[in-house]
């Protein structure tokens, strides 16, 4: 089964000092999973997320961002 996910992500007010923006537009997150039954017992899931960082954050710290997990379930 796979799952596909988009979020806009806004902050309820705006932040001063270093590493924040002037705005409220925290992003955009993407994520995707994918979760397999291998037996009665065992699963796996992959997932993966991609964040696209919004003017929420200051200009210099606005990198793009992958993270990517996985995991095996056992059932006894």
């Amino acid at each position: 089964r796979l799952t596909l996910r988009y979020n806009r992500l806004k902050a309820n007010e705006t932040f001063s000092g270093s590493g924040f923006g002037s705005e409220k537009n925290r992003g955009t997150l993407y994520q995707a999973v994918l979760a397999q039954g291998i037996t009665k017992n065992v699963s796996m899931n992959v997932s993966g997320e991609y964040f696209v960082p919004g003017d929420f954050y200051a200009e210099d710290s606005r990198t793009d961002t992958v993270f990517v997990s996985t995991a095996v379930n056992l059932r006894f």
